[in-house]
């Protein structure tokens, strides 16, 4: 708790200070003008990686023989353990009624190490934690190339949600929350699709794994919108033109 009242602190103060400030979001701006009202705030998302953008293959990602719904992240951040355990206690078995031989994949740093995921109580019935060491970056594309379906149930807030971004990058049809989704101009149903729910989600899954047309649609929207809204070109060019302005007026 105190560490993260210093940072508040240092973030806040450097905020005043700086000549510019840039987040990530929109719910990230509205935080730090919340935090320093009057905050002047650009917005500059992440972008996925070209690592992942190469797996893009919608005719091999529908040609999954046994679906693999899996959830990528860092397991020291909580509200990712959270979505962890209700995908694999919650979501999934729904899912697994339907598709009895379906797999679900909990994968990242720290998977089998925090203590709050209790690996004993996750693993079985279809449910695998494969941990991944922070400079793992082949874990991680292998992650996103096997996978059939990302499903995140996230209900804690906090930056762009750049695994989301990584999966739609790699044409992988994504599943998530309205939290999830939050600070991403994403639209429900043509680049991604949104349940509240663990039954709403398990639905969602279900529903693109039976509907191939949703499935691939939703594969090419999103990466439609990656190559429009979520490209390193095109982020490096405004932050470029944000430089530019600030060094002028210096």
């Amino acid at each position: 708790y105190i560490d993260v009242l210093k940072l508040k602190y240092w973030e806040t103060r450097f905020w005043k200070e700086a000549d510019r400030v840039i987040a990530v979001s929109e719910a990230d701006k509205i935080s730090m003008q919340k935090s320093v009202p009057g905050l002047k705030v650009d917005i500059i998302p992440n972008a996925p990686g070209d690592d992942l953008a190469a797996l893009y293959n919608p005719e091999k990602r529908l040609a999954y023989k046994k679906p693999i719904i899996y959830y990528q992240s860092n397991f020291l951040w909580m509200q990712n353990v959270e979505g962890a355990i209700v995908l694999a206690k919650e979501v999934f078995p729904l899912i697994r009624k339907e598709y009895p031989g379906a797999i679900c994949r909990i994968i990242g740093q720290n998977a089998r190490t925090n203590a709050h995921l209790k690996v004993d109580q996750l693993e079985g019935n279809g449910v695998e934690v494969i941990e991944l060491d922070k400079s793992d970056i082949s874990g991680v594309v292998k992650a996103y190339e096997e996978g059939t379906i990302f499903v995140a149930p996230l209900h804690g807030p906090g930056g762009t949600r750049l695994k989301i971004l990584g999966a739609m990058a790699a044409g992988v049809p994504v599943v998530t929350t309205q939290i999830g989704a939050r600070g991403l101009e994403v639209e429900n149903g043509r680049d991604i699709l949104i349940g509240n729910t663990p039954a709403e989600m398990a639905q969602l899954a279900i529903k693109l794994l039976k509907d191939k047309k949703l499935f691939k649609k939703i594969i090419v929207n999103a990466k439609d919108l990656i190559r429009r809204k979520y490209d390193w070109e095109v982020m490096s060019a405004d932050l470029e033109k944000i430089y530019e302005e600030t060094a002028k007026k210096s």
